[in-house]
């Protein structure tokens, strides 16, 4: 299984709060998962605090859009 980490520290800031991909990031990240045709985990959290795992993309972007509703093959 494929996965990938997103975290957030910057210098100049710290968060706890866990720091989900953006909607741009999770449609692309729909679309390798589609093309692997394996789960991608996503794993994300902030620079302290809980952590968050989803098994696949499909956790975090339901009803996506892919290359099928274009009647593509891929």
């Amino acid at each position: 299984m494929k996965s990938n980490a997103i975290m957030a520290k910057g210098k100049d800031f710290e968060t706890e709060s866990p720091v989900a991909p953006c909607g741009a990031c999770r449609q692309v990240l729909n679309e390798f998962q589609d093309r692997a045709g394996s789960p991608i985990a996503i794993i994300f959290s902030g620079s302290t605090g809980s952590i968050h795992k989803y098994e696949n993309i499909d956790g975090l972007l339901p009803g996506s859009f892919e290359p099928r509703d274009l009647n593509i093959q891929v």
